[in-house]
């Protein structure tokens, strides 16, 4: 017997929305809407059948009251403001309306009927619950005054986007089987939901999760029929991104599933996760990538693809890296910042499992502070040919070795570790260098650190360097503009900065403080004068008073070297004359320090009380 009538709402859809049953194959089928479709008398939401529709409590509650019998009681319209529910279903209604009264309305049922849009609501403030489901609605609209709406349900509908629904604040449950849609957009701001029902739509991408992930009551998740249920991690990926989910396509989520679900997925950056962070998905305009704090375990295979080959700054500060293999390949990748992550002695910068010619080929920053590192060597970063700073501050190192190779390198940091002692050659390879910074590393020696040609700045402040003959070993600094040693043992001397300028003429800056020119030719008229008395000879009328102050430059260009002959002294009436003035010490300065050391100390404690006197 051939199929002579079909009502278009008993045939279900496949899983993409398509009709299981097509009517051109059924040529002597009539469509059953559009046999009744001429008939007027029942599209029209009147007032009589709100008035046959209407209850003043719960439907379903044994002492529900009809508002019809109500309203033919009453003679004015004081039964409209009683009305609490409406149930309109199955009345082939194609419009909402006359519902302008109903301020007290709590639930509304348009079930099954030929509604294309949602209206009429305007006024029903006090509305609690809707449903409009098994009509012809392509949008959400038209509920921006519905505030309080607790329970929405538009399954069996053709919508596409869920839009619209910022006004609805207090929603807790929302119904949209059935429908068109191909994203969860438009549902991140509906902070109270707490159950979602969207099964058969048309939503593919995993990472569609993402945009209810930070809901913080969403305990009830429905999304089977949707093509993205077919992904091989469906369940543990919607488990873990969905922290708070108790039941998940009507089966209660375990306790094993939720541990699997962060075993697979704690810490692993993914592309959604980063499309998440930059806001799209066009990775190869990517040129810096801040994804710092996010407590990333593993990237390696996040960056495999040519769109990420532009990329040329990453920040992954604060978190749980221990390896690098997934950046190696990255052509362009010339600043890598792995601060306070898991950098181990099992990393290693010269391995790339991708086989590209040299690993991290453009890097020239590398920062690795605060990654619990006991050795540079075994971080194997003799392939860095191109790397310029190497940050390796906060970390447990104690020799400075594995520099090898490292030929562009102009900056190292290895502050706060354990070094106590360079060993002998361990910067030879480091020629290049211009700025090296071992502050509070315990250093009591600066030996092994003078074969520096290009070192500009040198800071080794908060270390145990005590004496001054420590600086005789950087001497060969010749190109040190900057140096601190603040807060050693050292700085209390009382010639300590003296001493700096003298061996290391070309200083400017001593522990943060430029210095001046007066501080200079104090300096060096000490310097000439010391050489003078070891030479046998010194500038007469020469006096070295104050901390940094000496004669005019015209004063001593006026005084004259007058050598003195050792022959009979009289050393008691030298001390005595020397009593007197400054000018006979001054003279006898030279050749005295020639003399025995009990003479040298006698002219030395004198000469010392004619500088304080003058």
């Amino acid at each position: 017997e051939r199929v002579k009538e079909v009502h278009p709402r008993a045939c279900r859809c496949g899983p993409f929305g398509q009709p299981a049953v097509h009517l051109q194959d059924l040529p002597d089928a009539h469509a059953y809407e559009d046999r009744e479709g001429a008939s007027d008398n029942t599209t029209t939401l009147t007032v009589q059948m709100i008035k046959d529709h209407a209850f003043s409590r719960r439907s379903t509650s044994m002492v529900a009251a009809s508002i019809s019998s109500i309203a033919q009681s009453a003679a004015d319209d004081s039964w409209w403001r009683q009305v609490e529910e409406i149930v309109v279903e199955h009345q082939r209604v194609r419009r909402i309306q006359n519902l302008e009264k109903l301020t007290s309305l709590r639930r509304a049922s348009f079930v099954d009927n030929e509604l294309t849009r949602l209206e009429g609501l305007d006024f029903c403030t006090a509305l609690e619950e809707l449903s409009v489901e098994d009509n012809r609605i392509m949008a959400i609209e038209g509920l921006s005054h519905c505030t309080g709406l607790k329970k929405l349900e538009l399954g069996k509908n053709k919508i596409s986007h869920l839009e619209n629904l910022g006004a609805l604040t207090s929603l807790t449950q929302l119904s949209v089987e059935d429908n068109e849609i191909e994203s969860l957009a438009g549902l991140g701001e509906l902070l109270c939901l707490m159950e979602l029902y969207i099964g058969n739509n048309r939503l593919r991408r995993l990472r569609e999760i993402l945009v209810i992930r930070d809901l913080p009551k969403l305990i009830i998740v429905d999304l089977l029929g949707n093509p993205l249920c077919r992904e091989e991690d469906y369940r543990l990926y919607t488990i873990y991104h969905l922290k708070k989910l108790k039941v998940l396509d009507g089966t209660g989520i375990e306790a094993s599933e939720q541990s699997a679900a962060r075993n697979k997925y704690a810490g692993r950056l993914s592309l959604e996760t980063l499309e998440s962070k930059v806001g799209h998905r066009h990775f190869e305009s990517l040129r810096e990538l801040d994804i710092s704090g996010l407590r990333v375990r593993d990237a390696a295979n996040c960056f495999q693809s040519p769109e990420f080959s532009g990329l040329q700054e990453i920040n992954l500060d604060n978190n749980i890296v221990s390896d690098v293999q997934g950046f190696a390949h990255l052509p362009n990748l010339s600043v890598l910042r792995l601060g306070a992550n898991r950098i181990g002695e099992g990393c290693r910068f010269d391995v790339n499992p991708y086989n590209s010619a040299s690993p991290f080929a453009a890097l020239q920053v590398l920062q690795l502070g605060q990654n619990s590192i006991a050795s540079i060597e075994r971080l194997g970063l003799s392939k860095l040919a191109a790397l310029r700073s190497l940050f390796l501050q906060g970390n447990d190192i104690t020799r400075i070795d594995g520099l090898e190779g490292l030929y562009s390198l102009q900056e190292l940091v290895l502050d706060r570790n354990r070094i106590k002692y360079v060993d002998a050659g361990a910067l030879d390879p480091v020629q290049n260098l211009r700025e090296l910074r071992m502050e509070e590393n315990g250093l009591r020696s600066l030996s092994n650190l003078g074969n520096l040609p290009h070192l500009q700045a040198l800071h080794l402040g908060y270390n145990r360097i005590s004496d001054t003959s420590e600086i005789e070993r950087i001497t060969g600094l010749k190109a040190l503009l900057e140096i601190t040693l603040m807060n050693n043992p050292v700085v209390r001397k009382q010639v300590y900065r003296a001493v700096l300028l003298g061996k290391l003429p070309m200083l400017r800056i001593i522990d943060g403080r430029d210095v001046t020119e007066e501080e200079r030719d104090y300096v060096q008229s000490m310097y000439y004068a010391n050489s003078a008395m070891m030479d046998g000879t010194a500038a007469p009328g020469l006096v070295l008073s104050g901390a940094y102050g000496a004669q005019s430059q015209s004063q001593q260009q006026q005084q004259q070297k007058v050598p003195v002959k050792m022959t009979a002294v009289n050393f008691e009436q030298l001390a005595g004359s020397a009593a007197g003035g400054g000018r006979s010490v001054g003279n006898s300065g030279g050749p005295m320090a020639r003399g025995s050391g009990r003479a040298v100390g006698g002219i030395g404690g004198k000469t010392r009380q004619m500088q304080q006197q003058q």
